[in-house]
């Protein structure tokens, strides 16, 4: 597609290509993004791009040139910041344990984004779609950008966009106050993990009864699943304004000065039921975000790295772990260069690896590098290994997620999965079901593909066994992360979005169990060996068998 850009040329190819949505196109060269419409009639009109022009906070993305075909606009230029995170992804306590992603940071998140909805006011100039889908965060965690900036309200152009779940039931119009409202949910969510109006009320069922009569997480007859962070990881200021917003209609800006006070919250003990037998197996010294083990080897993550029962590497993670031979290598990047380190004599791995994501699975480590996936693969001795690299898959250099386990690209509006089942080896599989879907998380294990998308304001998960080629389909779900693991029976085990145990196995998917039990919840986090269930609930690892 050839366009032209202040009056220069421009060539976009499929190399380019970002993402697809119910709008058209967006296309990336260098730091640059080009977003044409599918249907040049809805373009968002120059005048309000003139109007938005005044918002001069640089982590608002805002559209900027004009770009045109045929001397007609089809589009827009705005600034393109690689190596993101949609905000959505940060409310999960899987995702803050993988990426070391604390409460101060998340506060620090937050504060930023209250100081740019100032700058936003100041300038008489609404949000109104204030939802979680239209903030970045970069991959260090210290910055958020605001997109979907065409959709905002300007002196002369009303907003074309609201999500259902931050609309303000008590107010008819847009202002100032309900995009505080907004900013409420969202916010309340990357803390806590939930949306402030979900959890589980013995009479009021529905979101909007939920809303419409203040009935939040703080009322005393709501429950909270296990996975949520505790409310004391909040400020008391900030507490104070989520409580009169959620429950009194407050509907004002969040206090500016406050000193952070955090607390850790203490993982509930977990003791056996009528269908499980869980057993503790070993006491880490720290809280336990991932489990990798490959012949003899055991490994347990957190912040530190414990291998066969004795504790490594306490600073610097998180990482991915893999291994060569009995010895297990923890790999992270750093400047977009891969680290690699030797668990057993804690010395670096010399390496000239550039990448942007890292993944591990299997006891194999994968790298994204431009459109290549690479396999890091390990030589020589066990003691003094040399590292190099073999391109085991072709993506879309843009368009390109990673996730656990499993690598998602949307190929001009066409999603297709890579998986890895064997070394050397690279399987990429059509998904269609996921088409029109944003997706937010997705985990591949031994067969299984799960995987979370948003769409018109709603998050579905689905669940998809590849051999048998069964899908389900879970709906309107409350985003809580992906925790699954798969035996090598066949036998899959997840705990949900309700905290109740799914069971099926992956030939036969229409016979899922589906086990409410208070021994099981969202709050432990699901690995196996292959043979066997284990779980980490805090710093422990336990396993799990049913009665």
């Amino acid at each position: 597609m050839d366009v032209q850009v202040n009056n220069k040329n421009i060539s976009l190819t499929k190399q380019d290509f970002l993402a697809a949505g119910g709008e058209g196109s967006i296309y990336i060269k260098g730091s640059t993004a080009y977003k044409i419409y599918a249907d040049p009639h809805k373009m968002i009109p120059v005048g309000k791009i003139q109007e938005l022009s005044i918002l001069t906070d640089p982590n608002i993305i805002k559209p900027e040139a004009i770009i045109l075909s045929n001397h007609k606009p089809v589009g827009y230029t705005m600034r393109f910041v690689k190596d993101t995170h949609a905000l959505c992804q940060l409310f999960t306590k899987s995702f803050k344990d993988r990426y070391g992603l604390t409460s101060d940071m998340c506060l620090d998140l937050m504060r930023q984004m209250q100081r740019t909805i100032h700058h936003i006011h100041s300038h008489n100039i609404l949000i109104v779609d204030l939802n979680e889908m239209n903030f970045l965060s970069n991959n260090k965690f210290d910055e958020v950008f605001f997109i979907d900036v065409d959709s905002y309200q300007t002196s002369h152009y009303q907003a074309t966009a609201l999500m259902e779940s931050v609309r303000d039931r008590h107010s008819k119009t847009f202002n100032e106050g309900t995009d505080w409202f907004s900013f409420a949910i969202v916010t309340f969510q990357l803390l806590i993990g939930i949306h402030p109006y979900k959890g589980k009320h013995p009479k009021i069922k529905t979101l909007d009864e939920r809303m419409e009569h203040n009935i939040s997480v703080f009322n005393k007859d709501v429950g909270v699943p296990q996975s949520c962070l505790s409310f004391n990881t909040i400020p008391k200021p900030y507490l104070d304004w989520y409580m009169a917003t959620f429950e009194r209609g407050l509907r004002e800006p969040p206090p500016m000065d406050m000193s952070k006070s955090i607390a850790v919250a203490v993982a509930s003990v977990i003791t056996g039921s009528n269908n499980f037998e869980i057993k503790e197996l070993f006491s880490c010294k720290w809280d336990i975000y991932q489990y990798a083990r490959y012949l003899q080897g055991e490994c347990l993550v957190g912040n530190g790295i414990c291998f066969n029962r004795r504790h490594y590497l306490a600073n610097g993670m998180p990482c991915h772990i893999g291994f060569f031979g009995s010895t297990p290598i923890a790999a992270r990047i750093k400047n977009d260069q891969v680290e690699l380190i030797n668990v057993r004599t804690q010395q670096g791995i010399t390496t000239q690896i550039s990448a942007e994501k890292l993944m591990s699975y299997n006891s194999r480590i994968y790298a994204k590098s431009g459109e290549n996936i690479l396999e890091i693969q390990l030589f020589g001795a066990e003691a003094q290994p040399v590292a190099g690299t073999k391109v085991v898959g072709k993506v879309l250099g843009h368009a390109t997620q990673v996730f656990t386990g499993i690598i998602i690209q949307n190929l001009l509006g066409t999603y297709y999965a890579s998986i890895f089942p064997e070394e050397g080896k690279c399987i990429q599989e059509r998904l269609a079901f996921l088409d029109g879907y944003r997706i937010i998380d997705a985990k591949y294990d031994n067969g299984v593909i799960m995987a979370v998308g948003i769409r018109n304001g709603k998050y579905d998960r689905f669940i998809y066994c590849a051999d048998s080629q069964q899908l389900k389909k879970v709906e309107d779900i409350s985003f809580s992360g992906l925790n699954f693991v798969v035996l090598d029976s066949g036998v899959c085990v997840s705990i949900n979005e309700h905290g109740q145990v799914e069971l099926f196995n992956k030939n036969d998917i229409t016979k899922m169990k589906v086990i409410d039990d208070p021994a099981i919840h969202g709050g432990l986090k699901l690995f196996s060996d292959g043979a066997q269930v284990l779980a980490a609930n805090g710093n422990k690892l336990c396993s799990i068998k049913m009665r």
